[in-house]
This record gives C-alpha cells, structure tokens and sequence, in this order.
C-alpha cells in the first residue's frame, strides 16, 4: 500500500472528522483531509505505523505528521512497487506519481483561498509504502501569507470545508484538463 500525505500548515479544522476525498479520475483511491485520529482505527493505524517506522523523518516531524490535519491518499501497491531498484529510481518513480495527488492538495488550499483569506501552506509531503519499506519527504518553499502579511493559522467550519473541497475539484478539473490521470493507476 502506498500512502501519499501533505502537512496543512496554518489551518484550523472546526471538526472532529475526517472528510473524504477522492479523485474522480483515478480508480482505487481513497483520500481524506483532516487529522488521521479521525480516521477509522485500522486507516489510523496503518498511517500512523507508516509515519512512526520511518527512519527518513525526524522526530519532530512525526510529530507534527500526527497532531496537525493532513491531506492523504491511500493506494494499493503494483509490481512496479515490487521492483529492486535503487532509492533514487523509486523517488522519481514516486515523485511522478504523486505530482497529480500534490496537486490536487495545493487546489484544495487554492480552494480554502477563495472560501476566505488564509495563510494555509502545503510545503511538506511525505510518501510512504511500508510493504517495500519506502519513505521519502517531498518540501516546497512557497510560502503563503494573509493579504495583511501575516502568517497565523485560519479557522474553517465543516461546511467552510465542504465548499473547498467542492471547489478543488473545480480547479482540479480545469488545471489538468489535459493530463492522463490513468498514469497513477496504471504506471
């Protein structure tokens, strides 16, 4: 299994659950945001095992992985997963296939954006596939502020959620009109 997640920086999530998330395109994935204590137990625990047995990230980092909400996607492993190759051919194996799940976070945070004005950041992905013993960070430096030039954590409701979500699917849809989504599940 492979587990794909984002650290959502600077947000406030105003509900003890996780909401779901599923890219219409993709066959055979199961997405949520939120913090993974409000997963289902056996998902919590998968998740949690993932971030805990992984040697490539600190100790503070697993930290913040289990306190702060989370955008993750979970999808079964193929044989390519299974391949002995190097970790530098994993990572870009990887890195390809979790560019369109990165970007299907960063139009949620566009989506967050246009419910109201927030410094929400999405700098830190992690995948992990604990069948194969794989881990790696993923760090963007793009820094986003509230239109005053502050950097502080913005409240959301439920229903403040459920319209961000709705609207990422909108900006997902026109951002990769042209993309071969297939490639996740396929490749």
């Amino acid at each position: 299994m492979n587990i794909f997640t984002s650290r959502l920086d600077n947000i406030e999530i105003g509900s003890k659950k996780a909401f779901s998330v599923v890219p219409k395109d993709i066959k055979n994935i199961e997405g949520y945001i939120g913090n993974i204590k409000y997963l289902d137990a056996k998902l919590e625990r998968v998740i949690d095992h993932a971030i805990n047995h992984s040697d490539f990230i600190s100790k503070a980092q697993k930290a913040l992985l289990i306190s702060k909400p989370l955008f993750t996607f979970l999808y079964p492993s193929n044989e390519k997963d299974f391949k002995n190759e190097n970790k530098e051919s994993k990572d870009s194996y990887y890195m390809y296939k979790d560019l369109y799940l990165h970007n299907l976070t960063v139009a949620f945070a566009l989506g967050l954006w246009l419910v109201k004005d927030n410094a929400v950041n999405v700098n830190h992905s992690y995948h992990f596939n604990p069948l194969i013993n794989y881990n790696s960070t993923y760090n963007r430096t793009l820094s986003f502020t509230l239109s005053s030039g502050e950097i502080k954590s913005t409240y959301y409701s439920e229903n403040e959620i459920n319209n961000s979500i709705s609207l990422m699917y909108d900006i997902y849809s026109i951002l990769l009109k042209n993309v071969d989504l297939l490639k996740i599940s396929s490749s």
